[in-house]
């Protein structure tokens, strides 16, 4: 049995100090709780050089349940980190909207303009955004890892659960063999003459010609167009 693609998954915020390690640490948490074929990091659009650390009231609130994130350290969004990963999940709608064209400017220098869509966010998920609680007392950032963890169970449904291929037989759902029809197709062809127990008896000889099932489906490999998150 082939093993499952370990797929890359990268939560993005603002600083890559507050949401997006809070999240980070969760999911790697989730990721090792059920065996998830995945590994979580985390990054930032504007990550400040001189707030390196995880915010400390963030620290606090992964600790407090339980969780962890050792030697951590604030990290920016990169173009190869934007292209190579498989799942680029945002805070927010406009953060993901802000990367899609940089992303899209970047495959086509790198002569990919048709590669599947990876930027996301989690009101794709949920229709909520991860609100910053940056500046607000623990109780909010508490909050605010209880939404990031609520969302998980969509990930998973997303990204991390196999769904039963569709089997397309020519348009036809039915696994039955298609009947013959009397007096439809080429003309049969006469059978020999029998003599046996003295009657002549006439065997109608089988069209060995049988219809071909091709599926009719396309495949839908070049021809596949990113997915926009709602109210583009």
């Amino acid at each position: 049995m082939a093993k499952q693609k370990i797929k890359k998954i990268v939560f993005v915020c603002t600083g890559n100090t507050c949401r997006s390690p809070m999240a980070e640490a969760a999911f790697s948490a989730e990721i090792k709780r059920k065996s998830l074929p995945a590994v979580a990091t985390s990054a930032g659009l504007n990550v400040s050089p001189t707030e390196r650390d995880m915010n400390e009231k963030a620290a606090k609130t992964l600790e407090n349940t339980g969780l962890m994130l050792p030697y951590f350290s604030s990290t920016s969004l990169t173009k190869e980190t934007l292209l190579s990963a498989d799942i680029v999940l945002c805070m927010t709608r406009a953060q993901s909207e802000l990367l899609k064209p940089a992303r899209k400017r970047f495959l086509e220098e790198a002569g990919k303009p048709s590669a599947k869509n990876n930027v996301f966010c989690f009101a794709d998920l949920t229709g909520e955004d991860i609100p910053d609680p940056y500046g607000k007392d623990e109780k909010t950032y508490a909050e605010t890892l209880e939404k990031i963890i609520a969302a998980f169970p969509a990930i998973e449904e997303k990204w991390f659960t196999k769904k039963p291929r569709a089997v397309k037989t020519g348009g036809k759902t039915s696994g039955k063999k298609p009947t013959k029809k009397a007096g439809t197709g080429a003309k049969k062809k006469s059978a020999k003459k029998t003599s046996k127990g003295g009657a002549n008896g006439k065997a109608r000889a089988k069209n060995g010609t049988k219809k071909k099932e091709n599926g009719g489906a396309e495949k839908n490999i070049t021809g596949t167009y990113r997915k926009h998150a709602p109210n583009a």
